[in-house]
């Protein structure tokens, strides 16, 4: 379906973004416990941005947190955090924007984070990215080219209010239903199975057996899926023998986890323990949407993947005074014929609760 654009007199008054962290280190160490565990530490940490840029960008973006907790990550670095290529992923996230809507005032933009190091550095680079003069960032960003940025904050609220990490508040009542999933003889059968293969060379890594391990010999597809795909976006490392041993388990590994996650999704109340606070009032419309656009393709989305809701204002005669556009994994698109509001919400109303939901915002006059 091609894009509808709005009346050439409408008038955009508000964008609500939320979009994915970009490229990371892998969440725990694949040779852990091993006597490569050292060397694969120093290649990851080879991949970190330098020290000077980080504090240039927390100097610039500082992030306002009214988390009880220091960031997760910031422990297990350089393991967790993002790269200098997931950062300029989502440098360029934030000036497709710019050009989308033009130089934009710091004291219109609101920006959150989870309290996840790589997400609050994410953040960062988008501002960057959005803000900063394009002569200043080029392909090499560096510390002298943020100085004529303009200063705005990365906010990071308290886990009982923060919109887009709800797993870490509802985290027991979640897992306690995961494992009435996992139970379940079709979920069970498939890993026993046709997977028996991939999961029995997912198990010789050594950070599912190293009693110092960061697993302690506990077996994860996530962990094990997670170390073969963050290796396999950086061919320039060369991986512990112990994981270039199973690479070729990657792409198996990696369809299963996806499959475990729809199947996990499909619960509602999974669904909402997760996602409720992020998508309320929204999920229902942006599901409808999804399907009428044909958009997800069964993949992951990838680093600085977004979902992007545009709010406009039409001319007075218009039928609804308010449209929509909807856009996700960088695919933009409008709203289909016949896809209302959500929930039947006039659009004022949805306007507000797309303020209250969204995690980007941007106004937009003019």
């Amino acid at each position: 379906m091609a894009s509808r654009a709005p009346a050439a007199t409408a008038k955009l008054r508000h964008v609500a973004l939320v979009f994915r962290h970009g490229d990371r280190a892998p969440a725990v160490p694949g040779a852990s416990g091993s006597s490569e565990a050292e060397a694969e530490e120093e290649a990851w940490r080879g991949t970190l941005p330098s020290a000077e840029l980080t504090e240039a960008m927390d100097s610039r973006f500082p992030v306002r947190s009214k988390a009880t907790s220091a960031p997760h990550g910031m422990s297990a670095q350089p393991f967790e955090m993002l790269t200098r290529q997931g950062g300029m992923q989502t440098l360029q996230l934030g000036r497709s924007l710019r050009g989308a809507y033009g130089p934009l005032q710091p004291g219109s933009i609101e920006v959150m984070a989870s309290n996840f190091r790589r997400t609050q550095q994410s953040a960062q680079y988008f501002l960057a990215g959005l803000l900063a003069p394009e002569a200043a960032t080029g392909t090499c960003l560096s510390a002298e080219g943020l100085e004529a940025t303009a200063s705005t904050d990365v906010t990071t609220l308290v886990m009982e209010e923060c919109k887009v990490d709800s797993f870490s508040r509802n985290a027991a009542e979640i897992v306690e239903r995961l494992k009435g999933i996992e139970e379940r003889l079709d979920f069970a059968g498939r890993e026993v199975g046709d997977l028996a293969e991939t999961r029995g060379m997912l198990e010789r890594l050594p950070l599912f057996s190293a009693p110092a391990g960061a697993m302690h010999g506990k077996f994860s597809w996530l962990h094990g899926y997670d170390v073969l795909t963050c290796y396999a976006a950086h061919p320039e490392l060369p991986p512990p023998s112990s994981v270039a041993a199973i690479a070729a388990h990657g792409p198996a590994a990696a369809s299963h986890v996806l499959w475990r996650f729809s199947q996990y999704y499909e619960d509602p109340q999974i669904l909402r323990l997760t996602a409720g606070d992020l998508l309320l009032h929204m999920s229902e419309q942006m599901e409808r949407c999804r399907a009428a656009l044909g958009i997800w393709d069964g993949a992951w989305p990838g680093y600085a993947a977004e979902v992007r809701l545009e709010l406009w204002q039409l001319p007075e005669d218009s039928q609804d005074p308010i449209e929509a556009n909807f856009g996700l994994h960088r695919a933009r698109e409008a709203l289909p014929p016949g896809v209302g509001w959500p929930l039947g919400l006039p659009g004022t109303t949805f306007g507000e609760h797309l303020r209250a939901a969204s995690l980007i915002h941007l106004e937009v006059h003019g």
